[in-house]
């Protein structure tokens, strides 16, 4: 093989390799993303459903008169 051939499939080589390097970054990126907005969504409903539980203990007695039960002493 001559050496312009060598040299041009060298080149070939490296400019696949940076498209495949890219592409697996921008899929992996979005994945990350993906992942993030998960959670932050999961983070929401526990959050919501936190405050539920709060407001509902809130409006059951222990009791004894005019005490509240509170989250942490469920």
């Amino acid at each position: 093989m001559s050496a312009a051939l060598l040299d041009t499939i060298a080149e070939e080589l490296g400019a696949i390799t940076g498209r495949m390097e890219r592409e697996a970054r921008l899929r992996l990126d979005a994945a990350i993303a993906d992942l993030r907005r998960i959670d932050a969504e999961r983070e929401l409903r526990f959050a919501n459903l936190e405050r539920l539980v709060t407001d509902r203990l809130a409006t059951i007695k222990d009791g004894a008169p005019g005490r509240n039960v509170t989250i942490e002493d469920a």
